[in-house]
């Protein structure tokens, strides 16, 4: 047996060993009614990146959801990658998701335009959900749908959108654009660790920051349109491709149980 093979063998024995503990019988719990709230980060507005430029936001937004709040920890990148291709019928099991982390503990299917620069936090209402802790989460980018909830004409077609100034030094950049995460795979579904409750008159709170973003944008390599007057960031750029990593580092979502 080649060293390939024998790879192979022992990840396939591992991706079905977690299969069966994601379905083992009685992963049902007691039914909670829990709160669901969106809001943008304290003062994200104004903020310095790793590369020196001081980056004042005058509009953001972004695409937000569906969310779903799952029992376990997620699989790592490299072990969903080899899921995907050894077992991709299992995504469809009613109850568990093996990609990501068991059990869906709580869900909410439908979309928001969130406004990053007004501040107000967004209510979802409640949710029926299952009793417990999670301790992953899904987000989703998505372009937005005419369902969507909030003032979709911020988002201008994109999953997010921004406007404002980059300054470092001497130097001055406005810019502009919009981010489009392609339709691959899992690329539109941001993954986070989380450790939260789901019970009844609990609030979980999602919080979006946009200041990681940006964190590694090099603005001094923008092209000026000077039709807009602004830095345009391209599809293709190194600022997109930075603006796509940065929204989905850690610290570009938060989920926590609020007072």
């Amino acid at each position: 047996m080649t060293r390939r093979r024998r790879a192979l063998g022992a990840l396939t024995a591992s991706v079905a060993l977690l299969a069966a503990w994601a379905c083992e019988p009685g992963t049902g719990g007691r039914r909670a009614m829990f709160d669901l709230s969106v809001e943008p980060a304290p003062a994200p507005r104004a903020f310095r990146t790793a590369l020196g430029w001081d980056v004042t936001l005058e509009e953001a937004c972004v695409s937000v959801g569906p969310i779903y709040l799952y029992a376990e920890a997620g699989l790592s990148a490299s072990v969903r990658r080899a899921y995907d291709w050894l077992l991709p019928s299992a995504h469809a099991h009613p109850g568990v998701d093996h990609f990501n982390g068991g059990e869906v503990r709580g869900e909410w299917l439908e979309q928001l335009a969130l406004d990053l620069t007004s501040g107000e936090r967004v209510d979802l209402g409640a949710r029926e959900g299952i009793a417990g802790e999670a301790r992953s989460v899904t987000i989703g980018l998505h372009p937005p749908r005419a369902s969507a909830l909030g003032a979709t004409t911020c988002l201008r077609g994109h999953q997010a959108y921004v406007v404002g100034v980059a300054a470092r030094g001497a130097e001055a950049v406005r810019f502009e654009g919009g981010l489009d995460i392609e339709a691959v795979g899992t690329k539109r579904r941001i993954q986070i660790s989380a450790d939260v409750v789901i019970d009844d008159q609990r609030r979980l709170l999602v919080t979006v920051d946009p200041r990681p973003w940006f964190d590694q944008t090099k603005f001094d390599e923008l092209i000026v349109d000077p039709t807009k007057g602004a830095a345009l960031i391209a599809p293709g750029s190194q600022a997109s491709l930075s603006w796509e990593l940065g929204v989905q580092s850690a610290g570009a979502f938060k989920v926590e149980n609020a007072p």
